[in-house]
């Protein structure tokens, strides 16, 4: 970074410093840095994502797969070319909804303290648009700060959509620490009967500092 500095004296003379700026001017090296804290496509042989809920695969619990395109719920994630996803309710022959009940995937505990800049982004799936009452049961975005602790809504996406690219600033919502975590939760707790079926792919938080 180039600079230098400029006034006016009580008679209206111009002071600079340096005295011939701008011919010539002062530096600073400015330094910023950026680091990937957590990067997840779910495509290696193990993850350590978990999840959690109280529904199994056939009530629609989150399990991580290869989608393919007979799967009644969604195809493969075409936008990052991953090959598996966490998809609700997988089994082999498709994909069963959701019924009654909820599942959570939760990223593990990373480090973001004194970042100036938490970006989030996150590839998701979600059809909840069918049935008795469509659209009332969201995917959930959430944040911690405290290790899972208490959480903080990022973003609830009612909206049934194809897979999608997302990306959050999470600085702004709440406070990089040492003990950062990324839950995502789907659901089927409306009061009516819907058919929800959801995806997530391609977690990756990178930290400015």
């Amino acid at each position: 970074v180039q600079y230098y500095f400029q006034a006016s004296s009580t008679g209206g003379t111009a002071i600079t410093s340096p005295t011939n700026a701008p011919t010539e001017v002062l530096s600073a090296i400015s330094e910023v840095s950026s680091a990937m804290v957590l990067v997840d496509d779910f495509d290696g042989t193990t993850t350590n994502f978990t999840t959690a809920g109280n529904l199994g695969p056939s009530k629609g619990g989150c399990m991580r797969i290869a989608p393919s395109t007979s799967n009644t719920c969604n195809g493969p994630n075409t936008l990052g070319g991953s090959y598996k996803s966490y998809v609700t309710g997988a089994i082999t022959s498709g994909c069963n909804d959701m019924d009654g009940g909820y599942t959570e995937l939760l990223s593990p505990v990373f480090d973001a303290q004194g970042a100036e800049t938490l970006m989030l982004g996150i590839t998701t799936f979600l059809s909840n648009s069918t049935g008795a009452n469509p659209g009332e049961d969201p995917l959930t975005i959430q944040v911690s700060n405290d290790g899972g602790i208490s959480w903080l809504t990022v973003d609830a996406i009612y909206q049934s959509h194809n897979w999608t690219n997302r990306s959050y600033r999470l600085e702004t919502l709440i406070t990089p620490s040492a003990l950062m975590r990324i839950k995502v939760r789907a659901e089927d707790l409306g009061a009516g009967d819907s058919q929800v079926k959801a995806a997530v792919d391609n977690f990756a938080v990178e930290a400015v500092v």
